[in-house]
């Protein structure tokens, strides 16, 4: 522990170990940058309910600048729907809804992902109307 984060155990956390980093394989090429994500610390183990699985050579034995354990699978899409209010839906999605290459929505979501926060989908028409024009056209 000490030869990767150092003497001060008050450093030796969880995330300063084990961390995510999305990335595309083109991701060192434009436009596919867009699609790189991290490293962020983050939680969880393949034991727990925010699943992450994570490899790499452990600490004391990665290289320079390389994460120890690396974080290579967790929820990609979480989902929360309340029986008691089914016209209300909370999601998040681990990058963005932008698969694109370039796109401005490739990491949209990413922040609220690690943060564990959600974005809410409405379907109480009331709401609905209040955010939707109607364009007819001939």
């Amino acid at each position: 522990m000490a030869r990767t984060l150092g003497d001060d155990s008050s450093a030796w956390c969880w995330g300063n170990l084990h961390q995510i980093y999305f990335s595309h394989r083109l991701s060192s090429e434009e436009p596919w940058r867009a699609m790189k994500a991290g490293p962020d610390p983050v939680s969880g183990s393949p034991t727990t309910l925010n699943m992450a699985m994570h490899m790499g050579p452990g600490p004391g034995r990665n290289k320079s600048g390389e994460i120890p354990c690396r974080v290579y699978h967790g929820p990609a899409f979480r989902l929360i729907v309340d029986l008691a209010d089914p016209e209300h839906v909370h999601f998040v999605i681990a990058g963005g809804n932008g698969g694109a290459a370039g796109s401005q929505f490739a990491t949209n979501q990413y922040a609220k992902w690690l943060a564990g926060d959600y974005l809410t989908i409405s379907y109480n028409r009331d709401e609905l109307d209040i955010h939707s024009t109607w364009k007819m056209e001939p």
